[in-house]
């Protein structure tokens, strides 16, 4: 999901080099007591190995060694609006943020925003998890992790969203005492608004994890 072109391999060599020349011109100072020594060793060694600290990262942006790629998918966060569900993308969004890996978040009310509808009405309630959808697949497709926030009305609209996305996740969150919808999968996350704070960061964490491979 990222690569490192040369612009940033060389604004590298140059923070790395000026610490690095830094150092060894005190030390030779320290241990001769001669400035122009240590001046004229320092700037012999920055030319020197800007060189080859270029190339050397040059190589290793070539070997995978201690690298994984990343496959975009998408998060969906199913259940009504609550405190909980809220926190829940939050969260989400904070551990991809954390991991520098771009992300988008769309909710019911800025998706309606974009499209210029009115939320929480019956009909918005049914097209915005599909319009959500779309532009969240197309951003998948481009590489970006997506977040979507909207509950699953039937299961005939559950399954015509799973099928855009090529990697897709679920966490569900409700009131502890509502009933779960007949298309429910046990596969799926679930969270209710009674745990606690750490419980639910775990859940988050294991969930999102098993998809970062």
């Amino acid at each position: 999901m990222y690569h490192e072109n040369k612009k940033r391999s060389i604004v590298k060599t140059i923070s790395w080099r000026f610490l690095a020349t830094l150092t060894t011109a005190i030390i030779v100072y320290m241990f001769t007591g001669q400035l122009i020594l240590a001046l004229s060793v320092g700037s012999i060694e920055v030319l020197a190995k800007i060189v080859l600290y270029f190339f050397h990262e040059r190589m290793w942006n070539k070997i995978n060694y201690g690298r994984r790629s990343i496959e975009p998918f998408a998060v969906w966060v199913t259940g009504p609006p609550s405190e909980m569900k809220s926190r829940v993308v939050d969260q989400s969004e904070k551990f991809f943020k954390k991991n520098r890996l771009p992300c988008e978040v769309f909710d019911e009310a800025t998706l309606s925003g974009l499209l210029q509808v009115k939320a929480s009405t019956e009909d918005s309630v049914r097209t915005l998890p599909e319009q959500a959808a779309n532009l969240g697949s197309l951003l998948e497709k481009n590489n970006v992790i997506v977040i979507l926030s909207f509950d699953l009305p039937d299961a005939a609209t559950r399954d015509r969203v799973v099928k855009l996305f090529r990697r897709y996740v679920e966490i569900d969150v409700r009131d502890s005492t509502s009933e779960r919808p007949a298309y429910f999968q046990p596969r799926q996350t679930v969270i209710t608004d009674k745990e606690a704070e750490p419980a639910v960061m775990k859940k988050i964490r294991k969930t999102l994890n098993t998809m970062l491979v």
